[in-house]
């Protein structure tokens, strides 16, 4: 039987950044997913770096703390690990009119936490942005710091650098999990394949198959069901505009985004318009709604007019049943240690460190009190 001191299950970018974590520990370490890595979850995401989404959407000041440290984390990261999957586009939020005040006090707020962003009434909005078509009014946040993380490179690089030390990569499907029979301690992880990989140690970070990961050693991860509403969306790709896109450019709240992509490309994300979404969506049904998307989009911003989507794909958010990250053990089977969010782009170069310092020296992180998983019992 194959031995490690911790099994991650679920190679995306959060078990990657906590491999990372774990890299100088001297503990065997083994990630375990069916996909390559970086292929699932991570593979499927807008991918957007920010934290100031968190206040737009109402979250409390613990969530938007552990959003920004997620930001500044990024680029702590991105010195540890120089590569072409850092992109900092900057963000262009545009609202309308009755908007405009909640939206210059949520910019207020963020300047409080040391977050770098401006607002721009309707004047300066139309003398710095005259591309653009907005409604009368219309005030927007500029974000300079924020931008996309290209997941399935950093995990693959993650990955490489890894390579002949500690932590181990491995494909397959984790089925259960054998635990000891007087306190329900996982003892070893079964494979698809009939292997074991005993362990004193397993944390999942799983994506939107995190709640039936640990349902198999008895633990309820509480998550939205993947046939709720609010789990799937639309991310799209097309071709770029002739004279490219500057960044990122929200509209009308969650109407659109649209930022660059790779080299000739555009990425765009928003709701289905139109189109009722859910886990089987035909790639036929998805396409149809990303060029609906394209069009509301190409209303604010006249440069994607003349451009093309390429691919449609429906993405399952890992969303947790209240909406803000988990984090933690369930008490009653202490070493099996769960890592859920939506957020997973822009959290887990905190969530990775944080992570790793809890398993590593047996004390509870702060910053993650207010996101454990016992808050559901």
């Amino acid at each position: 039987m194959e031995q490690a001191d911790i099994v991650i299950v679920g190679a995306g970018i959060v078990g990657a950044t906590l491999a990372w974590n774990l890299r100088d520990s001297g503990l065997d370490v083994i990630i375990v997913d069916r996909a390559e890595p970086g292929g699932a979850t991570t593979n499927s995401t807008f991918a957007w770096m920010n934290a100031s989404s968190k206040v737009r959407r109402g979250y409390g000041p613990d969530y938007v703390r552990l959003s920004v440290d997620g930001w500044c984390d990024a680029y702590e990261l991105a010195l540890e690990i120089p590569g072409d999957w850092m992109h900092v586009t900057g963000n262009l939020e545009v609202v309308a009119a009755d908007q405009a005040a909640a939206l210059e006090g949520d910019v207020r707020r963020l300047v409080g936490q040391g977050y770098l962003t401006q607002y721009l009434d309707p004047e300066r909005l139309a003398a710095r942005y005259p591309e653009l078509v907005v409604d009368e009014g219309s005030a927007a946040a500029w974000y300079p710091d924020e931008g996309w993380i290209d997941g399935p490179a950093l995990v693959t690089d993650i990955a490489r650098r890894l390579e002949g030390g500690n932590v181990s990569f491995r494909t397959g499907d984790v089925v259960g999990f054998d635990q000891d029979g007087g306190s329900a301690r996982v003892t070893s992880v079964r494979l698809a394949s009939g292997e074991r990989i005993r362990t004193g140690q397993v944390v999942v970070t799983a994506g939107v198959w995190t709640a039936d990961i640990a349902a198999l050693a008895g633990v309820t991860v509480p998550m939205a069901a993947r046939a709720d509403a609010s789990v799937p969306g639309i991310v799209a790709r097309a071709t770029a505009p002739a004279d490219g896109l500057r960044h990122q450019i929200m509209g009308g709240g969650d109407d659109f985004v649209v930022r660059p992509h790779r080299p000739g490309e555009i990425m765009l994300t928003g709701e289905g318009h139109g189109l009722e979404l859910t886990a089987d969506t035909s790639p036929e049904e998805a396409l149809r709604g990303a060029e609906a998307l394209l069009t509301v989009a190409a209303k604010t911003v006249p440069a994607l007019r003349d451009c093309d989507v390429t691919s449609a794909t429906v993405c399952l958010r890992a969303l947790p049943a209240d909406g803000v990250s988990i984090t933690g053990a369930d008490a009653d089977v202490p070493n099996l240690y769960v890592a859920v969010t939506h957020s997973g782009i822009s959290l887990a170069p905190t969530l990775g460190k944080f992570i790793a310092a809890e398993l590593l020296s047996g004390r509870p992180e702060e910053a993650l009190e207010p996101f454990r998983l016992a808050r559901f019992r």
